[in-house]
C-alpha cells in the first residue's frame, strides 16, 4: 500500500495550534543582530564581560538573535524544507541558506542536508532534517552554529557548525534528551553561553559550550507542565512555545503550550501556556500565567521598556479574527498587562474574514528604531475575493504593538492571480538584517507556489513603508534544487516546522 505524502504546510494548517508545530522565537523559535558581530549581547559588546555578567543572548529590540555562519556582520537565513525530498526520499528534509549581503536576498546561497558532506545519517523518509531549527554560538567560537532535529521515530539533534566559509559539517549531540526531542536554543542559567532545551524531563537543558564531539558542559531539568481537560485528565504532550528573557534578568525563559484541540479545530477545548523561569540553579516550576491560549508566539521588546514582551497569535476562545496579543514582560514575567491587535484595529489592513489564524510569527526591528516589530504569518487568511495566505507587519512603538505603519503582504503582490489555489503563503516568516543597515529585511515564504516547488521573498528594512518592488524572488532554480518536490518557503529558522 502507497502512504499519501501531505506536504508540510498542509500539515501545519490542519494542526496549527496542535503543537507538533512550534514556532517562536523561538523561536522560538526563538536567536542574533548580525550588524557587527554573529552575536549581540543586550547592551554588552565585548564577550567576556557578558560572559562574566550571565547576559541573556539577544537580538535587535530583545528579539531572538540571528545567525551569522560565516561572522561577516550581515544576518543569514536559513529556509527549512523539513517535508522537501532529498535523493528519491519524501520528507527527508533540508535546509535552504541564503547568506547576508550588500543586498538582502542576493548572497551566495548554501543547500544543506544529509547527503552533505560531514553531516551525520541520511536521508530517509520521514526523516524531517531541519524540522526544528535553531541558530546560537554553541561552541564560543565566534561562529554562529545551527541545531537542528532529524529522525525517523524518536528525533535526534544535529549541531551544524559555524565557519569562515559558513555551515561546514556537524554532529550528533550526545546528550539529547527529553519527550518530544526539540532544539530549542538560549541561555537559560545565565552564564552567557548558548544552551539548548531538547524536551521535557530530568536531562531536557543541555547546556553549553559544546564540542565539536557533540559533548555538552552539563543538563539540568526541564519540568512538564500539567494541564487538565474539562474531564479533569491530563492533556499529554506538551510543547515548546517560545524563549526569550521575559522578566530582565538576563536569562532565558521558556514558554510551554498544551491544548487538546481536536482536528476540526474548535473553540471549546482547552489551550493553555505555562511560564518557565530560567536561572543557574535551572527552571523554576511551571506557573500559571496570565498567557492566552495561541498557535504562534515570539519574543520582542515591542515598547523599549527593557522587558522581552511575548507575542502570540490567539487561539480558541474569547479571541477575534487575526488577534496578535502581547503579554508585556515585567520583573515576574509575562505579567497581567496584555494589548490586542485585531484586523478590526485602526491601520492594520485586511477584512475580518476567512481563516485568519496566525500560524508563524518572528519578531526584529525593521525600521531600525529599537522597538520591537512583528511579522505574522496566516496561511489561509483571505476575505471575500482575496488571495489565499497574508503575512502582516505591525510596528512597535512607545505604546507598543499597533496598527501604525502596518502592511499587508499576499502572494498577490508577488505576481499571482487572484484565481490561484495557493493557500500557504505566509508559511514562513523572517525579520533579518541580511544587510547589516540596522534593519531587520522582511522574508516571505510560499512553498505552494511553482507547482509546489516553492519561492521565498527577500525585501529590504525601511523606516518608511517596505518597499514591495524592491523584493528579491529566489525559487528552488536558485539553489539548484532541480528533482524532486522541495517546498522552499516552508519553514524559518527558529520555528518549527511540522
Amino acid at each position: 500500500m502507497t502512504e499519501e505524502f501531505v506536504p508540510q504546510h498542509r500539515i501545519v494548517s490542519a494542526l496549527s495550534g496542535k503543537r507538533g508545530k512550534w514556532t517562536a522565537g523561538v523561536a522560538a523559535v526563538a536567536a542574533v543582530s548580525a550588524v557587527s558581530a554573529p552575536l549581540v549581547w543586550s547592551g554588552l559588546s565585548d564577550r567576556a564581560e557578558a560572559e562574566a555578567a550571565g547576559t541573556a543572548l539577544k537580538g535587535p529590540a530583545g528579539t531572538h538573535p540571528q545567525a551569522d555562519f560565516d561572522k561577516d556582520g550581515r544576518a543569514d537565513q536559513v529556509s527549512p524544507s523539513p517535508n522537501g525530498e532529498v535523493s528519491g526520499s519524501n520528507q527527508a528534509g533540508f535546509l535552504a541558506v541564503t547568506y547576508g549581503s550588500d543586498k538582502p536576498g542576493e548572497g551566495r546561497r548554501q543547500v544543506v542536508d544529509q547527503t552533505t558532506s560531514d553531516v551525520p545519517g541520511k536521508p530517509v523518509r520521514a526523516a524531517q532534517f531541519g524540522a526544528d531549527s535553531t541558530a546560537r554560538d554553541f561552541d564560543g567560537d565566534g561562529y554562529t552554529d545551527l541545531a537542528v532535529t532529524a529522525g525517523r521515530g524518536k528525533a535526534s539533534v544535529i549541531l551544524l557548525w559555524g565557519s569562515e566559509k559558513g555551515l561546514r559539517g556537524g554532529t550528533y549531540l550526545k546528550n539529547a534528551s527529553g519527550s518530544p526531542i526539540a532544539a530549542v536554543g538560549g541561555d537559560f542559567d545565565g552564564d552567557g553561553k548558548a544552551d539548548l532545551v531538547t524536551g521535557f524531563g530530568a536531562k531536557g537543558l543541555v547546556k553549553g559550550p559544546f564540542t565539536r564531539a557533540g559533548g555538552a558542559a552539563g543538563t539540568a531539568s526541564v519540568p512538564e507542565p500539567r494541564i487538565k481537560d474539562e474531564e479533569g485528565d491530563d492533556i499529554p504532550n506538551p510543547s515548546l512555545e517560545a524563549a526569550g528573557d521575559l522578566n530582565g534578568d538576563r536569562t532565558d525563559d521558556l514558554v510551554t503550550l498544551t491544548t487538546n484541540e481536536t482536528d476540526d479545530n474548535t473553540n471549546h477545548v482547552v489551550w493553555a501556556s505555562r511560564y518557565l523561569q530560567g536561572g543557574k540553579d535551572g527552571f523554576a516550576e511551571p506557573v500559571k500565567s496570565h498567557i492566552p491560549g495561541n498557535g504562534a508566539a515570539t519574543v520582542g521588546d515591542v515598547d523599549n521598556d527593557g522587558y522581552g514582551d511575548l507575542i502570540v497569535g490567539r487561539r480558541g476562545a474569547e479571541r477575534e479574527c487575526g488577534d496578535v496579543t502581547v503579554v508585556h514582560g515585567s520583573s515576574h514575567g509575562p505579567g497581567s498587562r496584555q494589548t490586542t491587535v485585531t484586523k478590526d484595529s485602526p491601520g492594520v489592513p485586511g477584512e475580518a474574514g476567512g481563516a485568519c489564524d496566525y500560524t508563524s510569527l518572528d519578531g526584529g526591528d525593521v525600521d531600525g528604531d529599537g522597538y520591537a516589530d512583528v511579522l505574522a504569518g496566516a496561511t489561509l487568511d483571505f476575505g471575500s475575493g482575496q488571495q489565499k495566505g497574508a503575512a502582516t507587519l505591525l510596528r512597535g512603538g512607545p505604546n507598543g504593538l499597533s496598527g501604525n505603519g502596518a502592511q499587508r503582504f499576499t502572494a498577490k503582490s508577488f505576481g499571482a492571480s487572484p484565481s490561484s489555489s495557493s493557500g500557504a503563503f505566509g508559511s514562513a516568516v523572517n525579520l533579518l538584517d541580511m544587510d547589516g543597515d540596522g534593519k531587520s529585511d522582511v522574508t516571505l515564504g510560499d512553498p505552494d507556489r511553482n507547482e509546489m516547488r516553492g519561492a521565498l521573498w527577500v525585501i529590504p528594512g525601511t523606516g518608511g513603508a517596505v518597499p514591495e518592488k524592491d523584493a528579491v524572488s529566489l525559487t528552488p532554480k536558485d539553489f539548484e534544487l532541480s528533482e524532486g518536490t522541495p517546498l522552499l518557503g516552508s519553514g524559518a529558522t527558529d520555528v518549527r516546522g511540522s
